[in-house]
């Protein structure tokens, strides 16, 4: 009996690796998030309580902001998005910057979409649309202050929106 357990696992390992290649974590229903941390609350550590009675987080030592200038690739679609764009070595130096944080189609980067308008595409979840569908790819590169080298470290993105 182990061996046809054993054996029908192998068969099956084979079948979830070609239906992860033929769709994507974004077109998945089940992949609801990957790489994420529980829900809790948000909280920002203080060396002492005073400083953290003042109610500032940006005071905090241990905050650092990102916001300011990212590099930005703005594409048509996912298909016309750069693959392996975090990777270092990859050649940015065609991409625009970009304020963080901002909506990017505020920055000129394709059009605002309007609810009261209706979809700029056709409805038939879970496939997503493969000739329009705005795709943007940040990046930015930051150092860690080096007394944080032995700290629990998050990154935070506060109100990112994705459709």
């Amino acid at each position: 009996m182990k061996k046809v357990s054993a054996l029908a696992l192998a068969m099956l390992f084979p079948c979830a690796l070609l239906i992860a290649q033929v769709h994507p974590d974004y077109e998945n229903p089940r992949v609801f998030e990957r790489n994420q941390e529980q829900a809790h609350a948000t909280l920002m550590p203080y060396p002492g309580s005073e400083l953290a009675l003042e109610g500032d987080r940006l005071s905090s030592p241990f905050h650092l902001t990102l916001n300011g200038s990212w590099q930005f690739h703005w594409a048509e679609n996912p298909a016309q998005a750069p693959e392996e764009f975090y990777k270092p070595g990859f050649n940015r130096g065609e991409w625009e910057t970009i304020t963080v944080p901002a909506n990017w189609q505020m920055e000129g980067k394709g059009y605002p979409l309007f609810r009261n308008v209706g979809l700029p595409h056709p409805l038939d979840p879970p496939n997503v649309p493969e000739q329009f569908n705005p795709t943007g790819s940040y990046y930015r590169s930051f150092e860690l202050p080096e007394d944080w080298s032995k700290r629990q470290v998050f990154l935070h993105f506060e109100g990112v929106h994705s459709k």
